[in-house]
């Protein structure tokens, strides 16, 4: 039962994050983040059948990796590695060996933090409850996006149906070119 409402509330949220996406203002961008980090952590839940006593030991550590995971992307100059993607045959050799040591120093440590909190996990979950994270992560991700897309692609017929010509209006008054 309470697996049930869990995914309940999961699936609700997930459908009213589409909702209501011509408004750009903090308060609605703040309160679609709740209702997707609300449905991924009923999604989490159901995915994973965490037991009371699983969930109270579980639910710290993964938000710790989740703020630790932020923090190291924070770090990661994105802006400045798209740039030099961008013109990559720009760069010198030297440049090129900077951003080739960055970007291993990057993943090494992403690699680091990733190993760090399996052994976390595995210290509060059985290992196969810790692989089925791993899948649940990847089908959040993928359903979030496609609701996303048909949110998007209806948005776009929607609006592709508002904007009609002058000629569409009236066929028989095609205007003379």
């Amino acid at each position: 039962m309470k697996y049930l409402f869990i995914a309940l509330i999961a699936v609700s949220s997930l459908t009213s994050v589409g909702q209501k996406h011509d408004k750009h203002d903090g308060k609605h961008t703040s309160e679609m983040h709740e209702r997707l980090q609300t449905a991924h952590v009923g999604f989490i839940t159901n995915e994973l059948s965490l037991t009371e006593a699983e969930a109270q030991a579980f639910w710290p550590v993964y938000n710790a990796h989740k703020a630790d995971k932020k923090a190291l992307m924070g770090t990661h100059d994105m802006k400045s590695m798209h740039k030099n993607q961008q013109s990559m045959d720009k760069l010198s050799e030297k440049e090129a060996l900077v951003l080739l040591e960055k970007m291993t120093a990057h993943r090494s440590a992403v690699t680091s933090l990733e190993q760090s909190y399996q052994s976390k996990y595995l210290a509060v979950l059985p290992a196969h409850k810790v692989l089925m994270l791993h899948h649940a992560e990847l089908q959040f991700k993928q359903r979030v996006m496609e609701r996303f897309k048909r949110g998007h692609e209806a948005r776009t017929k929607k609006a592709s149906h508002g904007k009609r010509s002058k000629d569409s209006r009236h066929p028989g008054m095609a205007r003379e070119q």
